[in-house]
């Protein structure tokens, strides 16, 4: 997931080229937080110290695996 990173360090923002250099990531890179932001996003911080935030796919509520009275 990090060398899919899509933020404006290692995605050029105007060509859309990737300038991360898969060469200088750790093989053993991980995240060492993950920190919620609002409903939609969540920051990851790596063990290489980069840090971007990704969007997360909401359930929608007919998807619930419990039965939360929606009818949608």
């Amino acid at each position: 997931m990090r060398l899919k990173c899509q933020c404006a360090l290692c995605i050029d923002e105007l060509s859309g080229r990737k300038v991360l250099n898969d060469q200088k990531v750790p093989s053993d890179v991980h995240p060492t937080q993950m920190i919620q932001k609002g409903n939609y996003a969540v920051a990851i911080i790596w063990s290489d110290g980069h840090a971007a935030s990704a969007q997360h796919i909401r359930l929608k509520p007919s998807t619930a695996t419990h039965d939360s009275g929606y009818e949608g």
